[in-house]
């Protein structure tokens, strides 16, 4: 992030491809207002790829909603995270329906750890990959929020690990992106806690309060959406 007199030149993940870490996009603010750019009116607020590419509004209401909701959001997460420690028990699914649904939804989880090359990672069954997506509700463990989409990222807390219950946790993708140059979570090979999942998501929620804190002053509300 650059600040120059009155002008702010941000750089933030690429819409088009979210795995560019980095684009030539910018948003320019004058006099307190932000000025638009591109196609469609695309604002961005500032460079951060816990954002992503989202709009000003998007940006400014995902703050805002982080913030507002943060207790009751961690509060949610922890006890999913102790059920997730306590593990998966084979015996209590053995009797659960197996739809086409959750056959497809298996399918392309898999797919996708093949395209980018982690399909040997993916040590877990359907049945305990099921357990997980269920616990997880489509929301973030790191701040409870819900997600949607391509926004909920399942993953590893360490890059080095398989993917199983006791090593993954669901999270918002720009902040999974981020995750992936923290020196901290390259390996688990001198891990020696109890709980894998609890040392990534405090560790991420410290990052993501840095972050949140950081990029307030990014905008002036409400003048910046007029």
């Amino acid at each position: 992030m650059l600040l120059v007199g009155l002008q702010l030149t941000a750089t933030a993940g690429s819409a088009v491809c979210p795995t560019k870490k980095f684009t030539a996009d910018r948003t320019v603010f004058h006099e307190g207002r932000a000025l638009g750019y591109g196609a469609k009116g695309r604002l961005l607020v500032a460079s951060s790829d816990f954002l992503m590419d989202r709009t000003l509004a998007q940006r400014i209401q995902y703050l805002n909603k982080i913030e507002e909701e943060w207790e009751e959001g961690v509060k949610w997460a922890d006890q999913v995270i102790r059920e997730l420690r306590d593990g998966f028990e084979p015996s209590k699914w053995e009797d659960v329906v197996w739809t086409n649904d959750w056959e497809n939804r298996w399918n392309v989880f898999v797919k996708n750890k093949a395209f980018s090359g982690h399909k040997e990672r993916v040590v877990w069954s359907k049945h305990e990959w099921r357990f997980f997506v269920e616990r997880c509700q489509g929301r973030s463990l790191v701040t409870g929020q819900v997600l949607e989409g391509r926004a909920c990222h399942v993953d590893r807390v360490f890059n080095s690990d398989s993917y199983s219950v006791k090593n993954c946790l669901t999270i918002e993708q720009g902040l999974n992106f981020a995750k992936r140059d923290m020196l901290e979570f390259q390996t688990s090979n001198s891990f020696s806690g109890r709980c894998k999942l609890q040392y990534g998501v405090q560790k991420l929620r410290n990052a993501k309060k840095r972050a949140v804190s950081n990029l307030r002053f990014s905008f002036i509300a409400p003048d910046v959406l007029k």
